[in-house]
């Protein structure tokens, strides 16, 4: 995964603003579609719905499965590594 793109410039929106369709928040990190979808019910992320019911993830979003998969990953070394 990688993290949300970040702005440097003055028109940056707030992190938790949602911006990204599930598609394009799945382009931008490198991630595949139903990866977002699998992590939601275990509230890795949890995206928001437009009224026409389409999830919509925000960089806070994106961030915070980034480090829940980051932690889980290093979980699963550490323990291969102490087998």
């Amino acid at each position: 995964l990688v993290p949300a793109p970040r702005d440097s410039g003055q028109n940056r929106l707030p992190a938790d603003e949602p911006i990204y369709v599930i598609s394009l928040a799945a382009r931008l990190h490198l991630v595949h579609q139903q990866n977002l979808l699998y992590y939601e019910p275990a509230g890795s992320v949890a995206p928001r719905r437009t009224v026409d019911n389409f999830r919509v993830y925000s960089d806070a979003d994106i961030d915070h499965l980034v480090q829940a998969l980051s932690e889980l990953w290093s979980q699963c070394a550490l323990s291969r590594a102490v087998a």
